[in-house]
C-alpha cells in the first residue's frame, strides 16, 4: 500500500516537471519565432532601403527617416524603429534590433521587377530565385504600396518576402526575400537541447522524488505496521480470557434456573462476551488483510454466491433470500475465499439491519467485463446524510432496527476488496431499501 503511494507520489512530482518544461518549451518556441520574424523583418527593410536608394527611384514614406552610414566600404542604413510602424512593432527585441546595426547579416536578396512582373537579374549576388506573384499584386492594392509575408518554396522552404510597388516608373516593384532556413535550423538545435534537457530534468526529479518520497513514507508506514502488530497481539491476548469467561458463564447459565435473579445478568454477560468476540475477531481480520493477493485461474462465480446464501439461510431460516444465480456463468479470477467474506458480510449486514418481514436479494451481472454482486433489501434504507460514514470503522448507522452492531463490518468488506482490487459501493434501493453493489476486477 505505501509502495504504491510512493509510486504515486514519484509520477506527481515527474509529470509536474514534465508539464512545467512542456510550457516552458512553447514559450521559447513562440518567443523564438518572434524574434526570428522580427529580425528578418529588420533585414528585409534595410535591404529595401539600400535597393531604392541605390537605384534613386522613390522612397516609402514609412521609410523615410533613415541616414547611411559608411563603414570601409560597405554602406549601413540606420532605420529609426518607430518609421518602421505599422509593419515592425514599436519596441523591437534586442534580438531583432541587432540586425537593424548589421544588415550585411541578414542574408537578404532582392529583385527588380518590370511593370509586366518580369524579373530583371541585375545583381550577380542575387540567386535565381522565383517571384511571389501574389505579394507583387497585393502590394500594387494596398494604400502603403508595401506587403510583408512568409511564403512556401516548391521545396518547402520558408521565406520571408518583401515587396514595394513603384507606381510609373521603369521598375514597378523592388521584392527582397530572406530564406529562414537557418532561423529554423537554430530553432531544431535549441529545441533539441531543451528536450536532452527535459529528459534529464525528469529523470532526475523521478531519482529524487523517489528517494524523498520514501523519507516521507517510511515513518508512516512504520507506524502502520507497529500498529497492526499491536491489534493482531492485543486481539490474540484479549482471545483466551473472553473465551473463559464465556464458559464460565455458560456453565453458570446451566447450573440455575431460567426464574433465578442472577439468569438475565448470566445471558447478558454471555450476550456481550459474544459481541467482544465478534468486534477482536474483526480486529483480526482488518490486521491480516494488507496483502494484496495474487489473482486464481478463473472459476464460475454463481456456484459460490449461491453456496454461500444457503449456508446463511441455515442460520436465519425465517428471513426471505433470493437471487437469481441460474444457469448463466459469471466467469471471474478474485480470490473466492475474500469474496466469500465480503459476500457473508453484506449479507449478515442486510439482515441484521432490517425487519424479518423484509426481503434481501443477492444478484449477479455483467458490467463492461467486471462481474459485479449486488445485494439489496426493501429495507428502511440509510439516511441520504449518513452515507458517506458507511465505511468508515466503528460507525454505526440507526436504521430503525433494535440491532446495535460495532460498525466494523462494512469497513472489513471494504478493506477485503482493496485486497482482491474490488471496489464497493452503495446505491439506494428501489422504491426503497438499500443496496450494495461489489465490483470485481476482470
Amino acid at each position: 500500500m505505501f509502495q504504491s503511494l510512493r509510486r504515486r507520489l514519484t509520477l506527481l512530482y515527474a509529470g509536474a516537471t514534465l508539464v512545467l518544461l512542456a510550457l516552458l518549451g512553447i514559450g521559447m518556441v513562440v518567443w523564438l519565432n518572434n524574434q526570428f520574424t522580427q529580425a528578418a523583418d529588420a533585414a528585409l527593410y534595410q535591404r529595401l532601403i539600400h535597393e531604392i536608394s541605390d537605384r534613386q527611384l522613390p522612397m516609402p514614406l514609412t521609410l523615410g527617416d533613415y541616414h547611411i552610414t559608411t563603414i570601409g566600404d560597405e554602406e549601413h542604413y540606420d532605420i529609426s524603429v518607430d518609421q518602421l510602424s505599422p509593419f515592425l512593432p514599436t519596441t523591437m527585441p534586442s534580438f531583432a534590433a541587432a540586425f537593424l546595426r548589421n544588415p550585411g547579416s541578414a542574408s537578404t536578396y532582392a529583385i527588380a521587377v518590370t511593370p509586366q512582373q518580369i524579373a530583371i537579374r541585375d545583381g550577380v549576388s542575387i540567386p535565381p530565385v522565383p517571384l511571389d506573384t501574389t505579394s507583387l499584386i497585393i502590394a500594387s492594392q494596398t494604400e502603403n504600396h508595401i506587403d510583408l509575408r512568409t511564403i512556401h518554396d516548391k521545396a518547402g522552404a520558408d521565406i520571408r518576402v518583401l515587396s514595394y510597388y513603384l507606381p510609373q516608373n521603369r521598375i514597378a516593384y523592388i521584392q527582397v526575400g530572406r530564406p529562414l532556413s537557418d532561423y529554423l535550423l537554430l530553432q531544431q538545435q535549441l529545441l533539441m537541447s531543451l528536450t536532452v534537457i527535459a529528459i534529464l530534468a525528469v529523470l532526475g526529479v523521478s531519482l529524487l522524488s523517489w528517494v524523498l518520497s520514501g523519507y516521507l513514507v517510511a515513518p508512516t508506514a512504520r507506524a502502520y505496521d507497529q500498529q497492526r502488530r499491536f491489534i493482531t497481539n492485543a486481539s490474540h491476548e484479549l482471545r483466551t480470557p473472553l473465551s473463559i469467561v464465556r464458559a464460565s458463564a455458560e456453565m453458570a447459565q446451566l447450573d440455575i434456573d431460567a426464574d433465578h435473579p442472577a439468569a438475565p445478568w448470566i445471558a447478558d454477560i454471555i450476550n456481550e462476551n459474544r459481541h467482544m468476540t465478534t468486534i477482536i475477531e474483526n480486529l483480526l481480520t482488518i490486521a491480516r488483510t494488507q496483502q494484496r493477493l495474487a489473482t486464481v485461474p478463473r472459476y464460475d462465480l454463481a456456484p459460490l454466491v449461491q453456496t454461500t446464501i444457503h449456508t446463511t439461510q441455515q442460520h436465519v431460516p425465517h428471513r426471505h433470500i433470493t437471487s437469481n444465480c441460474g444457469d448463466i456463468a459469471f466467469f471471474c479470477t478474485s480470490d473466492p475465499n475474500y469474496v466469500t467474506h465480503i459476500l457473508q458480510i453484506l449479507l449478515d449486514n442486510a439482515i441484521a439491519h432490517t425487519a424479518d418481514t423484509c426481503h434481501i436479494n443477492v444478484q449477479l451481472r455483467l458490467d463492461a467485463g467486471h462481474c459485479e454482486i449486488l445485494v439489496c433489501n426493501d429495507g428502511n434504507g440509510i439516511p441520504a446524510d449518513q452515507v458517506s460514514q458507511i465505511f468508515e470503522p466503528f460507525v454505526s448507522i440507526d436504521r430503525g432496527t433494535s440491532h446495535r452492531g460495532s460498525g466494523i463490518g462494512l469497513s472489513i468488506a471494504q478493506s477485503f476488496c482493496n485486497a482482491i482490487n474490488a471496489n464497493i459501493r452503495y446505491q439506494p434501493n428501489q422504491p426503497h431499501g438499500a443496496c450494495f453493489v461489489v465490483r470485481l476486477a476482470e
